[in-house]
């Protein structure tokens, strides 16, 4: 999920790992640290954007933990399609 706006100084993200899926505490919040030094490792793919955006990542992976490599790898690949939506995109309006 992802909403854009134009008055935030910088991109806002949301990580969320259901308890439903993944039973235990310590693994949500490993699998929640991968995702976070993911997104920071490569947020430099949507740095240039001229609009802010408001991203919000749930994890509906398998109920074992994924490893570091593919967590980045779909992080890596929303940001691009992100990048590449919003690069050509006029910016619009905050939501009311």
């Amino acid at each position: 999920m992802h909403l854009p706006y134009s008055d935030l100084p910088n991109h806002q993200v949301l990580l969320a790992v259901p308890s439903k899926r993944i039973k235990s505490a310590v693994v949500r919040n490993k699998l929640k640290r991968r995702m976070r030094e993911a997104y920071r490792l490569n947020k430099h793919l949507i740095d240039g954007l001229e609009v802010r955006l408001v991203i919000g990542y749930v994890y509906t992976g398998p109920n074992e933990p994924a490893d570091f490599k593919t967590v980045q790898d779909r992080i890596i690949t929303s940001l691009r399609h992100l990048n590449s939506h919003y690069a050509h995109t006029p910016h619009e309006t905050s939501p009311t």
